[in-house]
């Protein structure tokens, strides 16, 4: 169980020496508003958020396990072994970006961790994803003007 509290840990501390050198990233004059060292700076503080959240999610644990005296090795190994295959997710979206483009791995990214958590795959999940893709796309593109991939697969459709 102290797995769970280490790995936060450790997503705390990653986090932080992330955020560090994202900041030495220097920053161009014709840089945008959010600069070259603004996607990395998000990221650090999404990793260190996600480390807040297994802390607690730690210590909730924790205390439902002591009250109800259930605390099992077995449990804590199920629980690595779910954060583990949303790693294998978060590494596939990473491997497709390239080819795919961002619209469309984002969608899919959504598509297969609501699926990996429990959803059903049915209309209202596509209509989510794409929904969730459109939104990251404006977001990310139209609101803070970053450049995302398109992907070569859209460059071959439409080349």
């Amino acid at each position: 169980m102290k797995n769970g509290l280490r790995v936060g840990m450790l997503a705390l501390a990653l986090a932080g020496v992330y955020y560090y050198y994202a900041a030495d990233i220097p920053r161009s004059l014709l840089s945008d508003e959010v600069g070259a060292d603004g996607l990395p700076r998000i990221y650090a503080v999404a990793l260190g958020l996600l480390g807040l959240l297994s802390i607690g999610q730690w210590f909730v644990t924790r205390a439902r396990a002591t009250e109800a005296g259930t605390e099992t090795e077995t449990t804590a190994l199920l629980q690595h072994a779910r954060a583990v295959g949303l790693l294998v997710l978060g590494a596939a979206y990473l491997l497709l970006i390239g080819s795919l483009g961002y619209f469309l791995t984002i969608a899919l990214l959504i598509a297969a961790v609501a699926r990996y958590s429990g959803a059903a795959f049915d209309l209202r999940l596509l209509w989510i994803s794409a929904g969730g893709g459109i939104v990251f796309w404006l977001v990310f593109v139209q609101l803070f003007g970053m450049p995302l991939p398109t992907g070569a697969l859209w460059h071959w459709i439409s080349g």
